[in-house]
């Protein structure tokens, strides 16, 4: 097979695992902040922890990956009522054979999104389910 300069098929199903675990780790971090805190961790872009995030995450977790990149999502939800929002993490990747991976392994179905490129893991819904 010709060198493409991308990971091997077993390389990126490793990876995807990987991604799985940071989802979760995001997870609890985020559901420990808001039990201490009563509140959710704000919005930054991609490949930096929330803040508030820093104290709770193990401390060599990054959010920045040699394949691919973390984004905390904390957005309201257009039309929905003032307290109505969704709290996730997106990865995103420069290797479109990668996402699909990603894709086929984790789902495109609640709680995940998949949506140009990137796919989301939805830790609190529009519905206020966490």
């Amino acid at each position: 097979a010709p060198d493409d300069g991308l990971p091997p098929r077993r390389d990126r199903t490793a990876t995807a695992a990987r991604v799985a675990s940071d989802f979760n780790t995001v997870k609890v971090a985020t559901y420990t902040y808001w039990s201490d805190n009563a509140t959710w961790p704000s919005e930054v872009g991609p490949g930096v922890p929330p803040p508030e995030l820093v104290g709770v995450l193990p401390s060599n977790f990054t959010f920045v990956k040699p394949t691919y990149t973390l984004d905390y999502e904390y957005f309201p939800v257009p039309g929905s009522g003032p307290n109505t929002f969704i709290v996730g993490v997106t990865v995103t990747s420069t290797d479109p054979v990668f996402m699909t991976k990603l894709e086929q392994i984790l789902g495109r179905t609640s709680p995940f999104l998949a949506v140009g490129g990137s796919l989301t893991y939805i830790i609190v819904g529009a519905d206020g389910a966490i």
